[in-house]
């Protein structure tokens, strides 16, 4: 193994990183032992070829007698299995840490669990639908666990409309009391651009119950169509895109200075 990563780094370097293989690991390679690794040998190969397969078929959207299913299994069911959550660390030179642990439910596990030969996300109409019924229920799986966490702060991934709605308020009216002044509601650029109407009311609510926003979604390809100067965001989540470094250096200085222009941005708004 010693032998694998030194030929790794001479051939490789840390340029590449490589894909995870069916290991779950980051290597280029992989020391096993036959006699008992075998069988998951076989089951990686196999799961890597039905991958391929399925990325080669788009499966057909929901229509609404499958949707009245989904939204009554919601309502009634325990979704705790297709809610996740991850950290979101603030990283600098002299330490690492947690800057707040956001929530959001997982639509692939979810398609898994309760239509696994349809797609939810395809017929946008239904899929609005779908994600108010879990905006609802998360607000509710939130209420009971969220106490038994123990961070900085805490963002919640949900519609404008739903942090409009009656059902947001009782939601933050059921929360602990230490954890009203340390929470984020994460919306998607595309529902704010969406919605854009209703942004005005959005960040007044926003400012009335002290519960900042954050703008999730965005790409570099949106930087030169979009001006966020006037939204006054907790944060703005970037998605990273090898595209970013493929910029030519023009583009990159612009992409840049545009990124300092929305950091000094978000400095003045905390301030």
């Amino acid at each position: 193994m010693a032998l694998c990563h030194k030929l790794q780094m001479l051939f490789f370097g840390n340029e590449e990183e490589p894909q995870k293989n069916i290991y779950d690991e980051r290597n280029f390679y992989k020391i096993f032992d036959a006699g008992r690794d075998i069988d998951t040998v076989i089951e990686g190969v196999r799961n890597i070829l039905a991958k391929a397969t399925e990325r080669g078929i788009r499966k057909p959207p929901i229509d609404f007698k499958q949707f009245e299913k989904l939204s009554e299994a919601i309502r009634i069911r325990n979704i705790r299995s297709i809610v996740c959550n991850q950290p979101a660390y603030f990283v600098d030179d002299d330490h690492l840490e947690i800057e707040f642990l956001e929530f959001f439910t997982s639509i692939d596990k979810l398609e898994q669990a309760f239509c696994p030969s349809h797609s939810i996300s395809a017929n946008s109409a239904l899929f609005s639908l779908v994600r108010q019924d879990l905006d609802r229920a998360v607000m509710k799986l939130i209420v009971q666990e969220i106490g038994d966490y123990r961070f900085k702060a805490f963002s919640l991934n949900l519609m404008m409309s739903t942090f409009l709605s009656d059902d947001f308020t009782k939601f933050r009216e059921n929360l602990p009391s230490k954890i009203i002044g340390r929470l984020y509601i994460e919306i998607d650029r595309a529902d704010l651009i969406e919605h854009s109407d209703d942004l005005e009311e959005c960040l007044a609510r926003s400012e009335r119950l002290s519960t900042p926003i954050n703008i999730d979604g965005i790409s570099h390809h949106d930087w030169p169509l979009l001006n966020f100067s006037g939204i006054p965001y907790k944060f703005l989540k970037m998605k990273w895109s090898r595209g970013i470094s493929e910029l030519r250096a023009m583009e990159l200085e612009a992409f840049t200075r545009s990124i300092n222009a929305a950091t000094e941005h978000l400095a003045a708004c905390r301030t």
